[in-house]
C-alpha cells in the first residue's frame, strides 16, 4: 500500500482519488489478510470499487499485484472532478508513469 500512496503523491494526487484497483494475489486464501490491511488504508467514505483474482504472478517471489486506475484532473482546465484514468496494465507499480 505505500507504492500505491507514494506514486500518486509523486503526480499531485493521493489514494483519495483511486476509481478502480484490481488485485492479483498469488494465493487467494490470503484474502482476509487483504481485507483486514486495505480495510486500514482506504480513506473513510472514499472506497474505491475493487477486483480481486487469483493469478500466476510476474515475479513468483511476488505474492500481490495491483493495478490502480486514478482521477486526474485535466491541466489548465476547470473540469476538475471530470477526470481521465489512466491505468497501469500489467507492470509492476514501479513501472508505472501515469
Amino acid at each position: 500500500m505505500p507504492m500505491i500512496d507514494r506514486l500518486p503523491a509523486e503526480r499531485g494526487s493521493s489514494k483519495e482519488h483511486l476509481r478502480r484497483v484490481r488485485i492479483f494475489l498469488a494465493d487467494i486464501s490470503e484474502i482476509t489478510r487483504l481485507n483486514a490491511v486495505r480495510d486500514a488504508w482506504v480513506a473513510p467514505g472514499q472506497t474505491p470499487p475493487r477486483v480481486t483474482a487469483q493469478a500466476r504472478l510476474a515475479d513468483p517471489r511476488w505474492r500481490i499485484e495491483a493495478m490502480v486506475a486514478r482521477q486526474i484532473a485535466a491541466l489548465g482546465s476547470s473540469v476538475g472532478n471530470q477526470a481521465l484514468q489512466r491505468p497501469c496494465i500489467r507492470r509492476k507499480m514501479s513501472e508505472c508513469t501515469h
